[in-house]
């Protein structure tokens, strides 16, 4: 049987009046393969179809939500990686971006489209969604962003937003935004912005705009060393730089030099290799260094999965206690140049308009090359745009050991070197689930009791994925919730963690501690016991489970739950973590 998404694709190519824009207006595609549509629209469809997208988007009675945000990003996609942009009036996109009852994913989406097609009108308008405070965060960065797509004409409005009345967050995405296309006048205000950084505030987006820059990490050392850094914000600023996957000479070296480091640490020798390791099986404490390996500024979790739970930039890490003795994991700490396994080397691309992207090679053919870079996004990149590419070094930079201390080192090489062995940190059981996703700034009426079904459909399992932050439990499958509240913008969260049936049958969930707790299956609510668990029927396929946490009315701080067909049930489950 031919495969239905090879069939439309065909016919795509084969026929002369747009054959997918057809079978949607006709109602012959199911809901649940609409998005599949969208998606080769975009890919091959004319201005033509993507006027007819765009029309469906615009009206409030066209696409389902999930496919009308579906299809935005199509018409992104097409004008990023074809230049290709629907015929007629595209103005539309700026009634959407500026009503205030509509979505916030669907008004940010709008934005940047107008910023993408360099709207002629345009200007005004994404100006005042940039400065007014009572628009959510998403659509005024979104409006930034569209703006910096303007080029010079948007220098006035950017400049307005770096001033002490705006959150530091817009006052960064602006500067941002003005490296674009003036990288000097960005770096020295991207200087005074470091100069104030504080605690926990996350720089990576300001730095990446540098480094992304043909020229880029060069201008902002000079206007560093024009006002440099006290020691506390350049050691913040470095933590961003390497979370970035990037150690480039010249602004490592203003950075490290105002943060009192070596900007070119010498590596250990033998002796010191010799003695760390000695200190590792002494001393090091496992439990402190997987705390050490979890640390956000060092972003290990960014890049690497331990049994699953993680990311995948670098090699799974689960076994890596059994293969690695202590000695070699921190010399790959110390040089991870060195220590590069094939499939993980990186691809450096300089663009035609001076941008610079590395990240791992994820796919290529004549029309665009995917990276993945060290914070885990994933970018398409027209060939036609790459005007030289070169191969990289590893993702994680050499110097990163600088922002441990000597116990933390030695407690983070002690728990590696324990992973996959015997005892508490050996190969996880499949059933723990330990891969979940958290839902970002969870709206008023979710915090507030438990919702309905509809609810849970339309905000939850219909949400933008871009809502659903990855979480990781420990490796002992405790999930710390107060970690995520500050993503969840309360005490309630919602988590979600999916799961692949290969038969159908019954499934047993098993909390450790069900106060506070709220499952649903799919849309459906499945009711805990007093033991914390819930047992219900699932058809063969791929499923999402929804869990609410109210954290203030649990007994511990953290979750666990394990997943697996419930005794004598004929189902087979294949746990999948999160989406």
């Amino acid at each position: 049987m031919l495969n239905p998404a090879l069939f439309l694709s065909i016919l795509l190519l084969t026929a002369q009046d747009s054959p997918l824009v057809r079978l949607l207006k006709g109602g012959r595609v199911p809901p649940e393969r609409q998005g599949a549509v969208v998606d080769l629209i975009a890919r091959r469809g004319t201005a033509a179809d993507l006027a007819y997208l765009l029309q469906q988007v615009a009206d409030p009675n066209g696409f389902e939500p999930s496919v009308r945000l579906r299809a935005l990003d199509a018409l992104a996609d097409a004008a990023r990686q074809r230049a290709t942009y629907p015929d007629g009036d595209r103005s539309a996109v700026l009634r959407l971006a500026a009503d205030p009852q509509l979505a916030p994913d669907l008004r940010a989406r709008a934005t940047r489209l107008a910023g993408l097609w360099s709207l002629p009108d345009a200007l005004d308008p994404l100006a005042r969604l940039a400065a007014d405070p009572a628009s959510p965060l998403s659509v005024r960065t979104a409006a930034i962003e569209a703006l910096a797509d303007l080029g010079p004409h948007a220098r006035g409005p950017l400049e307005a937003l770096d001033t002490d009345a705006q959150p530091r967050v817009i006052r960064m995405a602006a500067v941002a935004a003005l490296a674009r296309f003036d990288l000097t006048a960005a770096a020295h205000r991207a200087a005074a912005l470091l100069s104030e950084s504080i605690d926990d505030e996350d720089l990576t987006p300001l730095l990446a705009a540098f480094v992304q820059r043909q020229r880029g990490p060069e201008t902002l050392a000079s206007a560093l060393a024009a006002r440099p850094l006290a020691a506390d914000p350049a050691k913040r600023a470095l933590r961003a730089l390497y979370a970035l996957g990037r150690a480039d000479a010249s602004l490592v070296a203003a950075l490290s030099a105002a943060a009192g480091l070596d900007a070119e640490p010498p590596p250990p020798s033998d002796a010191e290799i010799a003695a760390l390791v000695a200190e590792v099986q002494s001393s090091g404490d496992p439990a402190r260094g997987e705390r050490v390996f979890r640390r956000a500024d060092l972003n290990c979790l960014g890049c690497h999965a331990i049994a699953g739970a993680g990311n995948s930039l670098g090699p799974d890490l689960g076994p890596i206690g059994t293969t690695s003795p202590p000695d070699y994991l921190l010399r790959s700490l110390f040089l991870p140049d060195e220590a590069i396994k094939e499939q993980y080397h990186t691809l450096v691309v300089l663009t035609t308009d001076g941008q610079i992207f590395h990240g791992i090679l994820v796919d290529r053919d004549d029309q665009r090359v995917v990276l993945k870079d060290a914070t885990g996004t994933t970018r398409s990149i027209p060939t036609a745009d790459i005007e030289e590419e070169k191969p990289g070094g590893s993702l994680m930079p050499k110097g990163l050991t600088q922002l441990m201390t000597r116990g933390e080192l030695v407690d983070l090489v002690r728990f590696l070197s324990e992973l996959g062995r015997p005892g508490p940190f050996a190969l996880p059981p499949p059933s723990l689930v330990r891969r979940w996703q958290v839902f970002r700034d969870v709206p008023p009426d979710l915090q507030q009791g438990w919702p309905e079904s509809v609810q849970v459909s339309l905000q939850l399992l219909n949400a933008d994925p871009q809502r659903w932050a990855p979480a990781f439990a420990l490796h002992s499958g405790d999930l710390p919730l107060q970690e995520l509240t500050g993503l969840a913008g309360g005490p309630v969260l919602y988590l979600q963690t999916q799961f692949e049936l290969a038969e159908p049958g019954q499934m047993l969930a098993q909390f450790d501690d069900p106060s506070g707790l709220r499952l649903w299956f799919g849309a459906r609510v499945v009711e805990l016991d007093a033991s914390g668990a819930a047992r219900f029927d699932a058809p063969k396929g791929t499923h999402r489970l929804i869990l609410r946490v109210d954290t203030a009315s649990r007994s511990r701080p953290t979750l666990r739950l394990t997943l697996q067909p419930d005794a004598g049930s004929s189902a087979r489950v294949v746990p999948a973590g999160g989406l």
